[in-house]
């Protein structure tokens, strides 16, 4: 599969070394930058607007006869307020999960935990959506379209 986040990695995230760059931050901001018109408006939307750090993972599901993944996350905070954010990766090019504990030799992690850090970059046609969690555990979704569905819920772990 190879490594999944290109600014944000997990050596650079865990270890405090240089991945691409000295400072992913401004790398990676300026690579959306460049690519943002490409992307389609709710994966701007996503990216500008809805705050992902922290998020916790309640469902992940794929329709195969719809050719969609859906991943169904808690976001927000004490300040914001909570949302349940539903997210639809519409014509699913690729799903892939890559534990680091695992390959590191360190001890199995027991889920997902906490998203870190996210990045929305394209590949040709395709959006592609990259995850890191606390855990050690990262994603890669690419994927043609996105729609996104926010409801507001009183808090983190229910309505």
């Amino acid at each position: 599969m190879g490594r999944s986040m290109k600014f944000f990695t997990y050596d650079w995230w865990r270890h405090g070394k240089p991945a691409l760059v000295d400072d992913p931050a401004a790398a990676y901001a300026s690579h959306y930058a460049a690519c943002a018109s490409r992307l389609p408006p709710d994966v701007r939307r996503l990216h500008d607007d809805i705050a992902l750090h922290d998020a916790i993972v309640k469902s992940l599901t794929v329709d195969p006869d719809a050719n969609v993944l859906t991943t169904t996350l808690v976001v927000g905070d004490l300040q914001v307020g909570y949302s349940q954010l539903e997210i639809d990766y519409v014509d699913l090019s690729r799903f892939d999960q890559r534990s680091y504990f695992s390959e590191k030799g360190a001890p199995s992690s027991s889920g997902l935990d906490e998203l870190a850090f996210h990045e929305c970059d394209v590949d040709g046609e395709l959006f592609v959506h990259r995850f890191l969690f606390w855990s050690g555990i990262e994603w890669c979704i690419r994927c043609r379209d996105m729609r996104l569905s926010l409801q507001e819920q009183a808090t983190r772990f229910g309505q």
